[in-house]
């Protein structure tokens, strides 16, 4: 594959003008030589390395989604329509918004911290996770976390978790169904009546 360097070096100019045009910043280069910078690009069919281009705007662009499996409840945690939805749409997000997904799923909380805090991530979103398991993380893992579907009371941490709260929505239906008028009917406990 063909460098910068070499494209430089072939075309006579300077590293930095071809990096310009590779990357759209070509108001202080001639259009004769954008164009001969990108017939260039064309002809090796130039791809650029977003490790290096990443490391020299030292983003990763790299987004860590994380699953606390449970062999009690899922044989493949992908399979799953719930995960499997959550998946399609956080990539489409995360795509859209020029990062990158990386996903890892593990029944072994102490894998998942070694695991996370060694990568190059600017953000984690961590699912299906208990409390403790997300203080361990989060003590370790200093960039910004996010929870889905976790369970962590809400008056111990700081911390974002998007999911349901099964008890207010319990009340909620309750109080409406009690407001309506419905009542539980004596001869069958299964049967609600208005």
């Amino acid at each position: 594959m063909i460098t910068i360097k070499e494209m430089a070096e072939m075309l006579g100019i300077s590293t930095t003008t071809v990096s310009n045009v590779i990357n759209g910043k070509t108001s202080e280069v001639s259009q004769k030589t954008a164009e001969k910078v990108r017939k260039l690009l064309d002809e090796y069919d130039y791809v650029p390395n977003m490790n290096a281009k990443n490391l020299a705007q030292n983003h990763s662009r790299l987004i860590g989604i994380v699953f606390k499996g449970r062999k009690d409840k899922y044989e493949n945690i992908f399979a799953d329509p719930f995960h499997g939805e959550l998946i399609g749409a956080l990539e489409k997000a995360i795509r859209e918004h020029g990062y990158y997904m990386m996903v890892y799923t593990s029944e072994d909380i102490n894998e998942i911290v070694r695991n996370v805090v060694s990568w190059n991530t600017e953000g984690l979103i961590l699912i299906g996770m208990l409390h403790d398991d997300y203080l361990r993380i989060k003590s370790k893992y200093k960039n910004p976390v996010v929870l889905i579907d976790s369970y962590t009371p809400k008056n111990i941490a700081k911390y974002v978790n998007i999911g349901l709260d099964d008890e207010q929505g319990g009340y909620l239906m309750t109080r409406y169904l009690l407001e309506c008028g419905h009542r539980k009917s004596p001869s069958s406990p299964t049967i609600w009546k208005a």
